[in-house]
């Protein structure tokens, strides 16, 4: 699980120069190219799909020199596990109360195209999606806001006005909220 959490942040923060070597070793390691695969698949929708797609050479090359082919990958279009109605109606009441009178796309979309057809692949198993979904991203923002709030103050952290202005800033929907900015 280390090797799936390691390229999971190595995705989600674009670190994509030190990836190739890691999923090297997680295939080392005893991760399959299955489970590499289904990874980027699932954080394309939590780390953006530009972190993902950046992905994808790199670790098309390492499966190139290991000789991993297209039948080692998961299906496009598996059978789903099957869904908890239970937990999916929890989570829908959820989605809704959070985004319903902010986006209501949001809400009609979740269901069928995160919640269908990403969490129930079998390809990886939903203790490893919840593992290398939010978690990594959750990590990021929190590092971003760290920077962002040590960026704030320049003379005291001894930075320049150029490095300080190279910290990325927080965008993400959490810290949108935090300054009472609603998302469309």
């Amino acid at each position: 699980m280390r090797g799936l959490a390691t390229i999971a942040v190595l995705v989600s923060s674009g670190q994509h120069d030190e990836l190739g070597y890691y999923v090297d070793k997680a295939l080392d390691d005893g991760l399959t190219a299955g489970e590499i695969s289904e990874t980027i698949t699932h954080l394309a929708f939590y780390s953006g799909w530009q972190n993902a797609m950046e992905a994808v050479p790199v670790v098309a090359d390492v499966f190139k020199k290991r000789r991993i082919g297209t039948d080692q990958l998961p299906e496009a279009n598996p059978e789903l596990f099957p869904q908890d109605e239970a937990a999916e109606a929890d989570r829908a009441a959820n989605v809704q109360r959070q985004y319903g009178e902010v986006s209501q796309g949001v809400v009609d979309d979740t269901p069928n195209v995160l919640f269908n057809d990403l969490w129930l692949r079998p390809g990886l198993k939903l203790r490893d999606r919840s593992l290398v979904g939010p978690q990594p991203c959750r990590l990021l923002h929190r590092l971003a806001e760290s920077l962002h709030c040590h960026a704030s103050h320049p003379q005291r952290r001894q930075l320049g006005v150029r490095a300080a202005a190279a910290i990325p800033q927080p965008t993400s929907s959490v810290y949108a909220r935090r300054a009472g900015v609603t998302l469309a």
